[in-house]
């Protein structure tokens, strides 16, 4: 994995954009040549790009958070785009890269996934293991050939496991198992009723959502909430959550034949939730893989996506599909 070189300032403070395009939202900034931020902005998270309509709602998505930082039609040294549900060179990075070309002019495109960025940004060029956790779950670890090797990113259908996804679905269907008098959290269930007035309601809302996926997820904070007042299925659903994680990352870490003292960062939103999630995590990793190391990560995906753009090499190669030049 290559990181900055220095020499690669010597083309000047041009400036390049940093795309990290989740599910629930985007973040995009312009980095100058030596890695400083000039601006940051913000949008809505955007589709998989691969889904029917998935390039135009891409397009538009990515649009309107260009905008916010003045960079629709810009010129840039290099432009990263970080997306959900892009995982390695393919159909699909490559129509993402055809989108980013119709809304900035750059000598060099770099597409990648989201949780790519997450990884460069939290450990840098050393092998390990990173957790990115928001609405959904992208684990990767990095071997000593600078190979990387990919647990979930299954979207929330079939992975996303431990996701903010995971975390509302499972508070959602027990605040309605209390509401049809079964086993469920009364406390979830009256969170519930603040959040949609009912379960109907409930129902009703995230069926018409315009993405169902970040609606649900979006219950991942009434969970925190209920947990935080001793609610113990609330807290059972956290530390499934924090379990999930860690298995991933332990199994990710047996896919790149890490050595057994290898380092796990965790990054994501969805981490905010503090040891609610962290500790159950935390303690699921070392019952598993005793003599690791976990902590939070270094930087984020934006960080990640500045030492890609910067660095005048390709940055985990296998993993991303870099086009243009500015040798």
């Amino acid at each position: 994995m290559t990181v900055f070189a220095a020499d690669r300032q010597a083309r000047g403070r041009e400036r390049s954009l940093v795309i990290d395009g989740g599910k629930t939202k985007t973040a995009v900034a312009l980095v100058d040549g030596a890695g400083t931020i000039l601006a940051t902005g913000a949008g809505p998270g955007l589709a998989m790009i691969g889904e029917p309509d998935g390039r135009a709602a891409v397009a538009a998505s990515l649009r309107e958070t260009l905008t916010t930082v003045g960079a629709v039609d810009a010129e840039v040294a290099t432009a990263v785009f970080g997306l959900n549900g892009v995982h390695a060179p393919s159909a699909d990075t490559d129509a993402a890269a055809d989108v980013l070309r119709t809304l900035v002019r750059a000598d060099r495109i770099v597409v990648t996934s989201d949780g790519v960025l997450s990884y460069v940004g939290a450990l840098g060029a050393q092998p390990g293991v990173v957790v990115t956790a928001g609405t959904g779950v992208v684990i990767l670890a990095v071997d000593a050939r600078d190979e990387a090797h990919r647990v979930d990113g299954s979207g929330p259908l079939l992975g996303d496991r431990g996701s903010g996804y995971a975390v509302g679905l499972a508070g959602l269907r027990s605040a309605m198992r209390a509401l049809d008098g079964l086993d469920g959290s009364p406390a979830l269930a009256e969170l519930l009723r603040r959040e949609y007035g009912s379960g109907d309601g409930a129902v009703r809302i995230i069926h018409a959502s315009a993405s169902p996926t970040r609606t649900v997820a979006s219950f991942s904070r009434a969970v925190a909430e209920a947990a935080s007042h001793g609610d113990r299925a609330a807290v059972a659903i956290w530390s499934d959550a924090g379990v999930e994680l860690a298995r991933g990352a332990v199994a990710a870490a047996r896919r790149a034949s890490l050595a057994e003292e290898y380092v796990v960062a965790w990054a994501g939103g969805l981490f905010a939730a503090g040891d609610l999630l962290v500790r159950p995590f935390v303690d699921e990793l070392r019952r598993l893989a005793p003599r690791s190391s976990a902590a939070p990560a270094r930087g984020g995906a934006i960080a990640g996506g500045a030492i890609m753009a910067l660095s005048p090499q390709p940055v985990m190669g296998g993993v991303c599909s870099w086009s243009g030049s500015v040798e």
